[in-house]
């Protein structure tokens, strides 16, 4: 008796918490997943460029995140970064060399997502007309083009609804009641 009561008081617990702190973006969108929508918002998408800081990654991720490219037949060009003089000349490579039409930033690391490196990314991608694919929602509020989070056992859109009309994007329609419009 006194484990169901236990139970149940941290089950109200949680809930009443989970009222307090929202649902944060969550690493259990799946790479297929995120890169599955990104090709249903932007179909025509061929070259993906990818910012890594290889000290807060692990191989397995890009290991999920290649077998997603390869399977969604999108190329992916991985750039390296290991502190923030790294972030504009492979941002460069990415844009100048490979030519890519999105830039994926995997997860907030403390380096990319540093306000100098978020700011430096947001404001190039959009100049760029490149899609930026970011890792929390206050990118998108920031001016990043999109997030996702798993919430209700369904996955989330926020979507930055200015960049989005600047790149004549369109949200596809299964995804309207799932959707949340930042940066407005």
């Amino acid at each position: 008796m006194f484990h169901a009561v236990k139970g149940t008081l941290l089950l109200v617990a949680a809930l009443a918490l989970s009222a307090f702190y929202p649902a944060r973006l969550s690493p259990d969108v799946t790479p297929m997943q995120q890169l599955y929508i990104i090709k249903e918002i932007q179909p025509s998408i061929e070259r993906l460029g990818i910012i890594w800081n290889k000290a807060t990654h692990d191989d397995e991720v890009l290991l999920k995140i290649r077998r997603a490219g390869t399977s969604l037949k999108v190329k992916l060009f991985l750039a390296e970064v290991s502190d923030l003089s790294d972030i504009a000349p492979q941002f460069r490579i990415l844009t100048r060399k490979h030519k890519v039409e999105a830039i994926w930033v995997i997860k907030n690391d403390g380096l990319v997502d540093s306000p100098i490196g978020k700011d430096f990314l947001i404001k190039n991608t959009v100049k760029a007309g490149v899609l930026l694919l970011a890792p929390s929602e206050d990118w998108v509020s920031e001016g990043a083009f999109i997030a996702m989070k798993r919430q209700d056992n369904r996955i989330h859109l926020v979507v930055n609804k200015s960049v989005a009309e600047a790149l004549k994007l369109v949200v596809p329609e299964k995804y309207a009641e799932r959707t949340q419009f930042a940066g407005l």
